[in-house]
């Protein structure tokens, strides 16, 4: 189990049991290009196989570090973000709240309302306004 400390030999445990279990393909071959009408048969097959390396490997790895630092990571995403004006802002509210419902899945539940105040409080000058007629 992964403890902060001992990356190195985590993920070459990691490594050997997806290896044993033949989940090792995301690592050892580059993703597969998008299907076409046209690919071939062993071109699905590749991908098919890749696909499934890519979501179960994930899968297995997140069952192997532990809630603390998964939280950890996630109030650090929330907390360092900031709308610096570039990019569609609902795209930015929306990672805010993904990252919000990651929280709340595991046991750490932030309200709506603070989502939304803590939201406003990142958002540029320029949308002052934005921030006096919604606390009206």
């Amino acid at each position: 189990m992964l403890n902060g400390t001992n990356f190195l030999e985590w993920k070459e445990a990691l490594m050997f049991q997806l290896g044993l279990m033949d989940l090792d393909l995301r690592f050892r071959v580059s993703a597969p290009r998008a299907l076409i009408d046209e690919s071939n048969v062993d071109a699905k097959i590749l991908h098919e196989r890749w696909e499934r390396s890519n979501k179960l490997s994930l899968s297995f790895m997140l069952q192997h570090v532990p809630r603390y630092i998964r939280v950890g990571v996630l109030i650090q995403k929330f907390t360092s973000m900031c709308y610096i004006g570039k990019g569609n802002i609902r795209e930015y509210i929306m990672v805010m709240h993904g990252i919000v419902g990651k929280l709340n899945d595991l046991k750490i539940i932030i309200l709506e309302a603070f989502l939304v105040h803590y939201i406003l409080q990142t958002l540029p000058a320029k949308y002052d306004l934005f921030k006096v007629s919604y606390n009206t």
